[in-house]
């Protein structure tokens, strides 16, 4: 008999974030899984790692599905500044 295995799901920081907030204002996580069609050991991960998470949601967009760190930060604000001049020059 074949077992029906689902797909993996990634999940953006602001659906992790809202499952945060359900499970700290009283929401069980039962009812969190059956809404969202989650797997347990999912929303269990999510709320063991809560603190990270909400990290993330903070400094890296909330749409974005993995929280990446850049190899070089220097290079980038350097970028980031000079598209703003030249921006600004247009």
């Amino acid at each position: 008999m074949e077992s029906a295995k689902s797909k993996r799901k990634s999940i953006q920081l602001s659906e992790k974030f809202a499952i945060i907030h359900e499970n700290e204002n009283g929401k069980k996580q039962v009812e969190v899984i059956k809404e969202r069609k989650l797997a347990q050991s999912t929303v269990q991960d999510i709320w063991k790692n809560r603190t990270k998470i909400l990290q993330n949601y903070l400094e890296f967009s909330p749409g974005s599905k993995q929280a990446r760190k850049t190899s070089f930060s220097l290079v980038d604000t350097a970028l980031i500044q000079w598209l703003d001049i030249q921006r600004k020059t247009i």
